[in-house]
C-alpha cells in the first residue's frame, strides 16, 4: 500500500538518546523486547506529519553488495496499513543508503500480514514460515 496522499512523510536518522524509550515501549507493545546491542550504526525513523510511525536498521556487508533489514518496529496501534505506509518509508530511505554504498540486494524477513502486497510495492518474497533466532555469545 502506497503512503496516503495527505501525509506529510519524512525519514530522518535514529537518535538513540531521543528515540531509544520509543522503540522500546513498542517493541513492548509487539510482544517482543528492543537489545540495542543489536542496532547498526543505519538506522532510520519513518514520521507521518512529524510524528514517529516505524524505525528500522539496516546492516551492510562490505565488499559482498548484500545489505540486512532489521529490528523493524512500527508504533503501536497502526492500522495494518498505516504500518506498511510507514515501513515503506524506511525501506525506500535503507534503499538509498544501500544504493550510495553499491548495495544492490537487501533482504528481510517481516510478518506475513506486512508482507501480503509485497509484489505490489516492487519487493520479492521468499518463505515464510522462517522464525527469527538471536544467539548471543
Amino acid at each position: 500500500m502506497a503512503p496516503e496522499k495527505h501525509a506529510d512523510w519524512s525519514v530522518r536518522e535514529y537518535d538513540a538518546a531521543n528515540d531509544s524509550a520509543m522503540v522500546r515501549e513498542w517493541a513492548r507493545a509487539h510482544g517482543t523486547e528492543f537489545v540495542e546491542a543489536l542496532l547498526s550504526p543505519v538506522g532510520v525513523v519513518a514520521c507521518r506529519d512529524g510524528v514517529p510511525q516505524a524505525v528500522a536498521w539496516m546492516y551492510l556487508c562490505v565488499g559482498v553488495g548484500v545489505g540486512y533489514i532489521d529490528r523493524v518496529f512500527t508504533a503501536g496501534g497502526l492500522a495494518l496499513g498505516e504500518a506498511r505506509a510507514a515501513l515503506m518509508q524506511c525501506v525506500e530511505a535503507l534503499r538509498a543508503v544501500a544504493r550510495a554504498h553499491d548495495t544492490g540486494v537487501l533482504y528481510s524477513f517481516v510478518p506475513p500480514a506486512l508482507a501480503k502486497n509485497a509484489a505490489g510495492q516492487g519487493l520479492i518474497t521468499g518463505h515464510q514460515d522462517l522464525v527469527q533466532l538471536i544467539i548471543l555469545t
